[in-house]
């Protein structure tokens, strides 16, 4: 059946017969489906979190498809039209102001009108259920208690820029330092166990909970509790020189070894032959060892000469390089009357004249140990390189505290680190990980 051309009623266009007997233009300015839509609106943000509340609190950045959702939920009148189309209209970042255009679609008179409107969003400030009881005292359920026994704290200052970085204190309610390490405290037991499993899955640790009944309800068989989760990191950071237990003994290695990195395992490096292995960290906590000797024992050497030839550990992700190099300690009243050649695995970053620090083992064997684990060692252990002023770079980040502290020693050694070790500076400025991942401790 052919639709029935008729003129419209007030400008006198053709136009396709309808109940209106008007043409669209005219009808859209006689009619206004937008009335319903409440165009002004304000959106609540927490001014500590910069959480929106939609409810429940979410989290959104500016003009993202988060955002949106929560502007359109929040649009009274919507759901009496048909919605087609919602985007941003851009505005000042520091307005206070969020404006979404949106397009809907409704029948007037048996015909289908579409119309564009405005709506403005006024951001105010608030504060969300977690912040306020961040700043009420004694409102945590659960407390994680993340420490170290060893004489310094980067460690715990490194793995502190691994939390700020990939942001695993979101759900904290407060986080309060300690001589030896850092209190967590959260809302929920959940929370808790979720921040231990990120820094479990990066660091060894070892964890015990305990609980502390606060109040109880034995009618309704309820019961509330505090729980506090001591989560240990292995007393053991790269460069430090252990001696393996013969319980502790790896396959191809000698009983001293090095450690050379840590993360999930710790990985360790023979001081005679170079080789690496690795010790998983329930292994270590059944039979626990102590350090031989750590940063202490670093003694400086400079670099006379380095012999050609060398070897590659294509097994290693940095492929280490084995060479054999002749050192002269740089404090010794007549330098160079005194020379040492030994092999390192640091052939891929030393050069003649470097200054690098080491282990004399000659002025450390016998403390409170069998001289016969050194037998076959070499007299001096190379351990890292000390980057020259002219090799050193300006700082290229800004180093957070995740809570306001006094000015620590320590703290200044871990600066001093970050500027000097281009991997630690990538492994802190790197994007964030949504899994996960191993970590170097310092």
């Amino acid at each position: 059946m052919e639709s029935v051309q008729v003129l419209c009623c007030l400008c006198g266009l053709p136009m396709t017969y309808s109940q209106a007997k008007m043409c669209m233009n005219c009808l859209s300015l006689r009619a206004t489906i937008t009335d319903t839509i409440d165009k002004e609106q304000t959106l609540e943000i927490c001014r500590y979190c910069d959480r929106y509340n939609r409810p429940p609190w979410l989290s959104a950045k500016l003009e993202s498809p988060e955002l949106l959702q929560i502007c359109l939920s929040r649009i009274k009148g919507l759901s009496k039209a048909k919605l087609i189309d919602a985007a941003f209209v851009w505005t000042e970042e520091h307005s206070r102001r969020i404006k979404v255009r949106i397009t809907i679609q409704k029948e007037v008179e048996n015909t289908m009108l579409e119309q564009q409107c405005i709506v403005n969003f006024v951001v105010n400030d608030t504060q969300c259920e977690d912040c306020q009881r961040s700043f009420t005292p004694h409102q945590w359920m659960a407390k994680v208690q993340l420490r170290q026994k060893v004489s310094h704290k980067r460690t715990i200052y490194y793995l502190e820029q691994i939390i700020l970085k990939n942001h695993y204190q979101k759900d904290c309610l407060g986080v309060k330092p300690k001589k030896n390490g850092i209190d967590f405290h959260f809302g929920t037991k959940a929370h808790a166990q979720k921040f231990i499993d990120y820094i479990h899955s990066a660091v060894p640790l070892q964890v015990k909970m305990s609980k502390e009944l606060i109040s109880s309800d034995p009618k309704s068989n309820t019961y509330n509790y505090k729980f506090t989760f001591l989560a240990e990191i292995i007393p053991i950071c790269r460069d430090d020189l252990l001696v393996l237990p013969k319980s502790q003994r790896i396959p191809g290695l000698g009983r001293v070894v090095m450690c050379y990195k840590l993360a999930s395992l710790i990985r360790v490096l023979d001081i005679r032959n170079f080789r690496t292995g690795e010790i998983k960290s329930d292994r270590y906590w059944k039979q626990p060892f102590h350090v031989y000797a750590g940063r202490e024992w670093l003694e400086e050497f400079i670099v006379l000469d380095i012999d050609e030839r060398s070897e590659m550990h294509e097994d290693e992700p940095n492929r280490l390089k084995t060479v054999e190099v002749e050192v002269a300690r740089s404090n010794d009243a007549r330098f160079g009357e005194t020379t040492y050649r030994v092999k390192t695995h640091l052939g891929n970053i030393l050069r003649a004249g470097d200054t690098v620090l080491g282990y004399n083992l000659e002025n450390m064997v016998g403390h409170g140990l069998e001289t016969e684990s050194f037998d076959d060692c070499p007299q001096v252990v190379l351990v890292k390189k000390i980057i020259s002023k002219e090799e050193k770079q300006k700082p290229k980040i800004k180093i957070e505290r995740i809570a306001e502290v006094e000015e620590e020693p320590d703290f200044g050694e871990f600066l001093e680190e970050v500027e000097n070790d281009p991997e630690l500076q990538s492994q802190i400025l790197g994007e964030p990980s949504t899994q996960p991942t191993e970590i170097q401790l310092k």
